[in-house]
């Protein structure tokens, strides 16, 4: 799955790191989220996120083995994955599914009764790339494949293209 993560978010799945896993050192979960989303020391992941988002794709396999390498043997599986959803899925955010190629967190924006707006925060499967192939083969599509899935289930009646964020 790969994740956006700003400096706030990093923080907030690390804090969930250490509800998930309290019987290891904060140093050693810290160390181990770094070295699988690509980052030598705290102070780089710091220093990266200081003034933007970051794509980063979390592998809890990775995060296992990176523990268990390191002797520590007893903890839930899939943590990373764990902290990561707790993250994005807390507060505004939810997970959505759209059409069957597309899962994603974001917010529900609102609805005018047909049609609604959902800001994407991060793709756990697809990409930008993926959700404007499915915008734009709307019409083409089956339509068991013209959802939207999330705390409620929307239809999409009139899906267009809205400018990413870096695009405004």
């Amino acid at each position: 799955m790969k994740v956006h993560l700003s400096l706030a978010d990093s923080d907030a799945i690390k804090a969930e790191l250490g509800q998930l896993l309290p019987t290891i050192k904060s140093s050693h979960r810290v160390e181990a989220m770094l070295a699988v989303l690509g980052w030598n020391s705290n102070a780089a992941l710091r220093i990266a996120l200081a003034t933007e988002t970051v794509q980063c794709q979390v592998d809890s396999r990775a995060f296992d083995d990176y523990l268990l390498q390191h002797g520590f043997e007893e903890f839930p599986v899939d943590c990373l994955t764990q902290a990561v959803l707790t993250w994005a899925t807390s507060e505004k955010s939810d997970l959505f599914g759209i059409g069957p190629d597309i899962l994603c967190v974001g917010e529900f924006l609102g609805s005018n009764g047909s049609e609604w707006a959902l800001r994407v925060r991060s793709f756990l499967s697809g990409d930008w790339t993926t959700l404007t192939a499915y915008i734009d083969g709307f019409n083409q599509s089956k339509p068991h494949d013209r959802y939207v899935a999330g705390r409620q289930h929307w239809r999409w009646p009139n899906a267009r293209r809205v400018p990413r964020p870096n695009e405004r």
